[in-house]
């Protein structure tokens, strides 16, 4: 499955935009066998740590672990293009923050210019990427499983069939 593939709310997905549908996030594949949907969600302004978790739990979704922000810095590009497709923002060239923290002070954030991560005082103020965590379980019949307890498990089933759907149709768009 490649990265930027677009998720519909109405159970469909496409490699195109459809601006006639309501966007439900893009695609991204981490590793082998982990993915997120990114949601196309900007904060008004940057946050505290607490402040962009809390940002996150409103729309359902969570903030992404540190190994999820490298795998969106290492496909800002594709995202970004998708993202502009649409007539959405893109990843900015700011910090961003992860889920991870290392203290109760100190959380993990990364520099989206360059990649570079390290830990940020939980006061300080960065950006965040809301987004879906999937996973494929090792030895499961399950093609991806959603590793998150918010109410975004009602879009499991959505996105399990919109991966089903692309994966059996050869000239699916």
């Amino acid at each position: 499955m490649q990265t930027g593939l677009y998720i519909y709310t109405d159970k469909t997905a496409s490699h195109r935009f459809n601006a006639n549908k309501k966007l439900l996030g893009i695609f991204c594949r981490i590793t082998e066998i982990k993915s997120i949907v990114i949601k196309p969600i900007e904060t008004p302004r940057k946050l505290k740590w607490e402040e962009a978790q809390a940002f996150c739990a409103m729309f359902d979704c969570k903030a992404p672990t540190r190994r999820e922000l490298c795998g969106i810095w290492l496909n800002k590009q594709a995202i970004n293009k998708k993202l502009t497709t649409a007539g959405l923002p893109e990843i900015k060239d700011e910090f961003y923050w992860a889920a991870d923290t290392s203290s109760e002070k100190l959380s993990y954030g990364l520099n989206m210019a360059n990649g570079i991560a390290g830990e940020i005082n939980a006061r300080g103020r960065c950006l965040i990427i809301p987004i879906i965590p999937l996973f494929t379980p090792p030895h499961s019949n399950e093609r991806y499983k959603m590793d998150t307890n918010s109410k975004a498990l009602e879009n499991l089933a959505v996105i399990r069939q919109i991966l089903e759907q692309s994966k059996m149709n050869p000239n699916f768009e």
